[in-house]
């Protein structure tokens, strides 16, 4: 149904990709351990694959590139994060402010960039170091609880999202933020939770926890190969999924096609794409 002419004066577009027009496009929230696929994943995405990088972990993942695809980053600096009370000098604290501000300014031009080639994917490695400087930027220091006013928070919150909603703006721009885990915070022993900004998870269409379930003999001992090493599976699970909530808790199994583990099929994006829109090909997501 044509949107009422009456609300279209006032401004108000029709939601969704059939009315609108646009390609499909994906933003995927994604937390796991270090060695889970994390980085692996994004070599699997639209080209061009951009990623922001605050980690400085993708050396070694991207040098087994078998697909032919290569994954441009740009480094953004870190200061010294508040460890044990320590309050950032003041150098630290400027570094934070200028990578802020580099970051949202690099986030915009970048989404602009992609757009204007037809599309592809953005990566931030990790949403939990932008966060991170955010907080440092605005409030001086990492922030907690009763240290921050609380009426800070909100704007501080409000100004984070939209840097990374600027991605509904654009057609088949997708966007992918990686996140560590860690301890939860009065969780069981061994319970793990998102280190970061985990509105993340309900900001994104898909959030995925990439897992490394170990194989496991009759008695519960790991088993190893003929190297020595421990043997273990790779397994993509859907935590949320506001596009289609029938997903949740699907897992999503990456299956290695040799020895040395770089060759796989499964738990990539396009396996993901095609879950979360069924209608859609290969096609829809990847120029010929």
């Amino acid at each position: 149904m044509p949107i009422d002419p009456r609300l279209a004066a006032l401004g108000y577009s029709p939601v969704g990709a059939a009315q609108l027009g646009r390609k499909k496009r994906l933003f995927i929230s994604m937390e796991g351990a270090p060695a889970t696929g994390k980085t692996d994943f994004l070599k699997r995405c639209p080209p061009p694959q951009v990623c922001i990088d605050f980690d400085r972990g993708m050396e070694g993942v991207a040098e087994y590139d078998i697909w032919g695809n290569e994954i441009v980053h740009k480094f953004i600096d870190m200061p010294d994060l508040d460890i044990g009370g320590i309050l950032p000098t003041q150098a630290e604290l400027q570094i934070a402010r200028n990578s802020y501000t580099e970051f949202k300014d690099l986030m915009h031009k970048t989404f602009v960039a992609l757009d204007s080639i037809g599309g592809g994917t953005l990566s931030i490695e990790t949403g939990g170091a932008a966060y991170a400087i955010a907080q440092i930027a605005r409030f001086g220091q990492l922030g907690k609880i009763g240290e921050v006013p609380i009426g800070a928070w909100d704007p501080m919150k409000a100004e984070f999202e939209r840097i990374f909603l600027e991605y509904s703006n654009y057609a088949g721009v997708n966007l992918l933020v990686t996140h560590r885990q860690g301890s939860k915070y009065g969780g069981m022993v061994g319970e793990k939770d998102l280190k970061g900004y985990k509105e993340m998870a309900h900001l994104a269409q898909v959030h995925l926890w990439f897992q490394k379930v170990y194989r496991r003999n009759a008695v519960g001992v790991v088993q190893r190969n003929a190297k020595g090493g421990e043997e273990f599976d790779l397994v993509r699970k859907v935590v949320k999924c506001r596009q289609r909530l029938s997903l949740e808790g699907a897992e999503f199994p990456v299956v290695f096609l040799d020895d040395e583990m770089q060759e796989s099929v499964g738990g990539d994006f396009e396996t993901i794409a095609a879950a979360v829109f069924p209608e859609t090909s290969r096609e829809d997501w990847f120029a010929a």
